[in-house]
């Protein structure tokens, strides 16, 4: 399968370009989330919000996953929700894609794991969490189960190895990673597409704000870069 990915949206419409250039050539796209931004200087959160509607309509005719990420998570609420640049509609907007199933956190396909920022063993075990399958379902059962972890020694950006697959850095993901699956992520921005590895594992970070974007073909494990011009 070959699937292309939509890192960290930001209220971007250059989305539809990817589409339009890949559709037809790619069997599904994933988007790693970030669809709003509280404080992304290129569009009111109006603007961001029809934006978000507008990738919503698209999945219903197009082969897409929805992943959440922790700038959408500041709308529904937990410890770093900012009230006040929210509404209700919107609040209750993404509660529904939650409720229905279409707004998910991870998914994946064959041996690779898509998640906004990644997923640590460390989180599963203290969520109680067992196997993959299991967490998008708790997220519809408790979509707070992926806010940011006031833990012990917490850090502020999330570099911490219990922290939530929307909001792990790097280092503490790539230290406490799930095992037998290699992982694509955005949340932290990189130049261009990043790749690390731990072991037999590979990690791909693909925030880069559309600077470029990937196709992944899941039944060789193979990552295409591909730059953006527009």
């Amino acid at each position: 399968m070959k699937i292309c990915v939509i890192a960290d949206v930001h209220g971007s419409q250059k989305w539809k370009q990817i589409i339009e250039l890949e559709k037809g050539n790619v069997d599904r796209f994933v988007f790693l989330g970030d669809y709003m931004n509280r404080k992304y200087s290129g569009a009111t959160l109006e603007e961001q919000f029809a934006n978000l509607k507008e990738i919503v309509a698209a999945s219903e005719t197009i082969p897409m996953d929805l992943l959440v990420g922790n700038h959408d998570a500041y709308h529904f609420g937990g410890v770093r929700c900012d009230g006040e640049s929210t509404s209700k509609e919107v609040r209750n907007y993404f509660n529904s894609l939650i409720a229905s199933g279409k707004l998910k956190v991870t998914v994946t396909y064959g041996a690779i794991l898509f998640s906004h920022a990644g997923v640590s063993a460390v989180w599963m075990k203290e969520q109680g969490i067992k196997k993959i399958e299991m967490i998008n379902e708790r997220f519809k059962e408790d979509p707070l189960i992926i806010d940011f972890v006031m833990g012990e020694d917490f850090e502020p950006h999330g570099d911490n190895p219990y922290q939530s697959p929307v909001w792990i850095r790097p280092k503490s993901l790539l230290a406490a990673a799930v095992k037998k699956f290699d992982q694509v992520v955005g949340h932290t921005p990189v130049e261009k597409t990043a790749i690390l590895s731990r072991g037999q594992l590979s990690f791909v970070f693909a925030d880069t704000g559309f600077r470029d974007y990937n196709i992944v073909d899941t039944e060789n494990k193979k990552i295409e870069r591909k730059e953006t011009n527009f």
